[in-house]
């Protein structure tokens, strides 16, 4: 994942993810949000309700400093998506145990709780 940050910084590519492909400009700057569900099964059930919806969305390990016992994943998505997963959630029930932004701020991830 680090990696592909650090391409966003440096070259305009691809995001793929379902049927929909996202440019991304050499040297735009997308911000993401972290939403903490209860178990990875609700978070993989999460991004299958949202491939309808939104243009990304994966399931990953959360960082060690987010201190957050027991489910250490959540569903990365972009922060302008953050108010569409929260529909699709109470919609289906899906319990949200926390969210995050991310930012890159000098080449390196800043997470602020929402």
């Amino acid at each position: 994942m680090a990696e592909r940050v650090a391409k966003l910084q440096r070259f305009a590519y691809y995001v793929a993810w379902g049927r929909r492909e996202i440019k991304i400009k050499e040297g735009e700057s997308v911000d993401y949000a972290l939403v903490v569900f209860n178990s990875v099964t609700v978070s993989n059930r999460a991004k299958k309700l949202c491939k309808k919806h939104i243009d990304y969305a994966a399931v990953i390990q959360l960082p060690v400093e987010f201190g957050i016992r027991g489910c250490s994943y959540g569903l990365r998505i972009k922060k302008s998506d953050y108010n569409t997963v929260l529909e699709i959630a109470r919609e289906y029930e899906l319990l949200i145990r926390d969210a995050f932004i991310e930012k890159n701020i000098d080449g390196q991830k800043v997470y602020e709780k929402i």
